[in-house]
């Protein structure tokens, strides 16, 4: 039998083989790219909200430091300037009231003032917000604005001012972060008391005598100033934590202390 050359045919089943490992080489890579990728953003979209929701506390903190300052230095009219589009909070949103074509109105003109929002926006002092039992320890905004409430707690605009007859209703986030704004609201209990400190110099106490879980539905005729003929407070927030289906409200009434 003749001797065969098969060095041809063995080179083009080298070179086959090579481009096929080269074609798989790149896939993987490619792959390995992806993976990597995938990775990163997952550990990036797990790492927002903490970081958020750090900015988020020591902007609060930063804000306490300053109206507490302020206060010492006999200020009465104290603001806080901060970014109009940083450290939202998930899922917040404005409570809207009425039938559909005046919530229809409502959004529009929400909706509108929130994209003419200036890059800062700057609140305005009411106080402080003190609950010693669950360790509130809050700057307390004269408005109860989407940018307000990420910061501490807000004054529903269209309620009475502390320490007025009538009821005064006072809003915040309920963060699923321990400790951060009304978080641990759902602790208080009847009997504990609430503290206001405004920025003319007065002090208000007030007493929790009465704890409620409702329907957002009902809220409207919750937090109105008419309300109670008495000097009440109403503090409102979402729960349970994270879910935020029903209103909780923390319901108090002004005391005078003993000297």
């Amino acid at each position: 039998m003749d001797n065969l050359d098969f060095s041809n045919d063995v080179k083009k089943v080298k070179r086959v083989y090579s481009n096929k490992q080269r074609k798989n080489r790149t896939i993987n890579t490619i792959l390995t790219i992806l993976a990597i990728l995938l990775f990163v953003a997952g550990v990036v979209l797990l790492l927002i909200n903490p970081i958020q929701n750090y900015f988020r506390n020591q902007v609060t903190k930063d804000a306490v430091n300053v109206v507490e300052s302020q206060l010492a230095l006999g200020q009465t009219e104290i603001t806080y300037i901060v970014p109009a589009n940083a450290n939202v909070v998930n899922g917040e949103e404005y409570e809207f009231f009425g039938n559909s074509d005046q919530i229809a109105s409502q959004q529009a003109s929400m909706e509108e003032a929130q994209a003419n929002l200036p890059d800062e926006v700057v609140l305005n002092y009411l106080g402080i917000i003190d609950i010693e039992s669950v360790e509130v320890h809050l700057p307390l905004w004269d408005e109860s604005s989407l940018v307000a409430l990420r910061y501490g707690a807000g004054h529903y605009e269209s309620s009475v001012l502390p320490g007025q007859i009538g009821n005064c209703s006072i809003l915040g986030h309920r963060m699923t972060q321990e400790g951060s704004l009304f978080n641990r609201l759902g602790e208080v209990v009847i009997g504990d008391t609430i503290r206001i400190t405004t920025v003319d110099g007065n002090e208000y106490l007030y007493v929790v005598d009465e704890i409620l879980t409702i329907l957002p539905e009902e809220l409207e005729d919750m937090i109105g100033p008419d309300v109670s003929d008495e000097r009440q407070i109403t503090l409102v927030t979402c729960t349970p934590t994270g879910v935020g289906s029903h209103r909780l409200l923390i319901i108090g009434h002004m005391v005078e202390e003993n000297n």
